[in-house]
Formats: C-alpha cells, sequence, structure tokens
C-alpha cells in the first residue's frame, strides 16, 4: 500500500509541474512561447522543411497576432512549398489585424507576382498556330 502511494504521489507531482509549466508558458508568458515556435520555424525553413515551419509559423501567429513579421514568414514558407493561395490568405487576415504595417504589404505584392510568375499561361492551354517547322 505504501509502494502504491509513493508512485500515486510522483505521478501526481509530475502531472501537477507539467500543468503549471503549461499555464506559465501559454498564459502567462505567450511572447516566450512564441519565440519558441518562430526559431524552431526559421530552423526547419533554413533545413528546407516548410511544412514543418508552417505549422510553427501558424502556431506562433496564433500566440502573437499583433506582430507582422511572423505572417510575412509563414508566407513566405507557403510559397517555398507552392501554397500560393494560403500564403494570400495569411498576408491579407494579417492586413486585416495590422493595416498599418507596410511590410505585410509588400509580402503581399511578393506574393502576388510569384503566382504571376508560376502560374499557366492561357497561351499555354491553346495549342500554338505555329507550324512545328518554324
Amino acid at each position: 500500500m505504501k509502494y502504491i502511494l509513493k508512485i500515486f504521489l510522483i505521478v501526481l507531482l509530475v502531472v501537477a509541474i507539467i500543468g503549471a509549466a503549461c499555464w506559465f508558458f501559454l498564459v502567462q508568458r505567450p511572447d516566450l512561447t512564441m519565440s519558441v515556435f518562430a526559431h524552431w520555424g526559421d530552423y526547419f525553413y533554413d533545413v528546407g522543411r516548410y511544412n514543418r515551419a508552417v505549422s510553427l509559423y501558424e502556431t506562433a501567429c496564433k500566440l502573437s497576432p499583433e506582430n507582422a513579421n511572423l505572417p510575412v514568414r509563414l508566407a513566405q514558407a507557403y510559397i517555398n512549398s507552392g501554397n500560393y493561395t494560403k500564403a494570400e490568405y495569411s498576408l491579407v487576415s494579417a492586413i486585416t489585424n495590422n493595416p498599418e504595417s507596410v511590410q505585410l504589404y509588400v509580402a503581399l505584392s511578393k506574393a502576388y507576382i510569384c503566382l504571376l510568375y508560376t502560374s499557366p499561361s492561357p497561351r499555354d492551354r491553346q495549342k500554338s498556330r505555329m507550324p512545328s517547322s518554324a
């Protein structure tokens, strides 16, 4: 019986410590948690794992919606992974939260330019009228 009580108290203590740590980092200091997610997002972006970077940047954006740098990094990760629509959506929603940020408008313009240069032209869908010998 004493052995079971000791195990139960140890488990209860571990759960209490984990719960307190989660409460501290998510409620009291979300800025610290956001910087950790942004750091790991930068790391995975640099090594080319854009999908992992996107999920980390999304979490960081949820923790700090007023930060204008995070949506730009998120959009760049979306662009590098080939998802231009989500890059546009994330920047437009960030602009609605922070309309004074010029950086967000510049990033949205870059996303539109990337979309323009990577989308197929209407001429690509039609057959060319030029003869094949030309």
